[in-house]
């Protein structure tokens, strides 16, 4: 596994979305699969400024969606969906027919497992996966804990998860339970996958990540397995590694 540390913030965000870019300019029918959350919001941004200046071409992507809140429609304000649509899928105008993306209100949620697993089979791997890593070290929905060898999964939500989560949601506060998520397995059969993480309070969970034992106890840890993994870390977020 490749660290790369940059000063602050907006230069992890620039750097992020460099290598989102050289991606697809690499292979401009690219698949792939970007986290939602905070911490991806600048370097989506700035891929979107590079598309308009006309430095990247993202007009072929296929994006498969990383995770879902079970029981959150696509428009609910906060969910995965929605953040992706505000920050990318909109603004860039993608048609339906180029997004794969979990159905969380779905009747059966292991039949949606199995069509993004089928997708991936067909059209995969993944080219690249931007990944965050959770307070507890999550990857996507996969929690302490998670089994390693799995593909798309319906997973118990960690109280961490329930707690950190619920800052998406303002006043709405919905009840969450589980998530649908792309499996360990998934992820570790991407051509490049991508840990971005930035700030202090991550700091701890950074260096149990790239530090310690790798094991499912600190999902993120599992990167380092990786054939091609880059962790792309702020100066704050790499602050306690020896």
């Amino acid at each position: 596994m490749q660290t790369r540390i940059l000063a602050n913030p907006t230069e992890l965000a620039d750097a992020v979305a460099t290598l989102i870019a050289d991606c697809v300019r690499a292979k401009p029918q690219a698949v792939l699969c970007l986290a939602g959350g905070d911490t991806p919001r600048a370097a989506y941004a700035r891929l979107l400024a590079m598309q308009r200046a006309g430095e990247v071409d993202l007009s072929q992507v296929v994006y498969v969606g990383l995770d879902e809140w079970v029981g959150l429609p696509a428009d609910y304000p906060g969910s995965c969906r929605a953040f992706m649509q505000e920050t990318v899928f909109g603004p860039l105008n993608v048609p339906p027919e180029r997004i794969v993306f979990y159905d969380a209100m779905a009747d059966d949620l292991q039949a949606e497992c199995r069509r993004v697993d089928a997708f991936l089979a067909e059209h995969g791997p993944l080219d690249l996966v931007l990944l965050g890593m959770g307070m507890n070290g999550h990857l996507g929905m996969n929690e302490p804990g998670c089994l390693v060898d799995s593909g798309s999964i319906v997973t118990e939500l960690d109280p961490v998860t329930v707690s950190v989560g619920q800052k998406y949601f303002g006043t709405q506060q919905p009840v969450l339970k589980q998530g649908i998520t792309l499996g360990i397995a998934s992820i570790m059969q991407a051509h490049c996958a991508v840990l971005m993480v930035s700030g202090e309070k991550k700091a701890e969970t950074v260096r149990q990540a790239l530090q310690l034992a790798v094991g499912n106890g600190v999902p993120a840890s599992l990167l380092r397995r990786h054939r091609h993994a880059i962790t792309m870390l702020d100066t704050a977020a790499a602050s306690r590694l020896g």
